[in-house]
């Protein structure tokens, strides 16, 4: 399963895929597959459910990112909530309980601690492949203080005609094969 590499530089995110050598930073003109867009990088966390933090993060989502419509942030906020994480699995990685894949549009908060507050950062990003984890690259991952999955798609699940089509295939080449006579010749 692929993974994503979130880089934190400066106050601008570096992201490339395991593997590949795309990557892309937090501006304009950005080009990789699946980085999208990203928003925000304001000071302390608003990854909450306040008034003021919902303006922010609406501002984000919805004006800046093209979020569909406002989450239910009660929800997605609460402290039990599996869409919210407030720490880095083994290697830096970020996963979220609530989806073991990432794919489709899928937006997501994070925000990072330190002096002064720290920063929050809003991200969209598009997965043609199912990804199954963000590994957080900071100078100190210690820094690292809670994300939020607003959202992201299933996976696609071949439907039953696709399995029969796919089935009756094998077996028709199956046949095939089989009625095949071999000729043995010596020379």
């Amino acid at each position: 399963m692929k993974h994503l590499v979130l880089s934190v530089v400066a106050g601008a995110a570096a992201l490339s895929f395991s593997g590949q050598a795309q990557a892309a930073v937090c501006a304009d003109g950005v080009n990789s597959t699946a980085f999208v867009a990203c928003s925000g990088y304001v000071s302390k966390n608003h990854l909450s459910s306040s008034p003021t933090d919902i303006a922010i993060q609406n501002s984000a989502l919805l004006t800046d990112l093209g979020f569909a419509a406002a989450p239910d942030y009660k929800t997605l906020m609460a402290k039990d909530s599996d869409a919210k994480v407030s720490s880095l699995g083994a290697g830096g990685m970020l996963s979220f309980p609530i989806a073991d894949q990432l794919y489709g549009e899928t937006y997501i908060g994070i925000h990072w601690g330190g002096p002064g507050g720290g920063q929050t950062a809003f991200y969209k990003f598009n997965f043609l492949d199912a990804v199954s984890s963000v590994e957080i690259l900071i100078n100190n991952p210690k820094e690292f203080s809670s994300a939020v999955l607003y959202s992201t798609e299933q996976v696609p699940i071949p439907e039953p005609t696709s399995w029969a089509l796919m089935i009756a295939g094998f077996a028709i080449v199956g046949m095939m094969m089989r009625r095949r006579k071999t000729t043995v010749s010596f020379a």
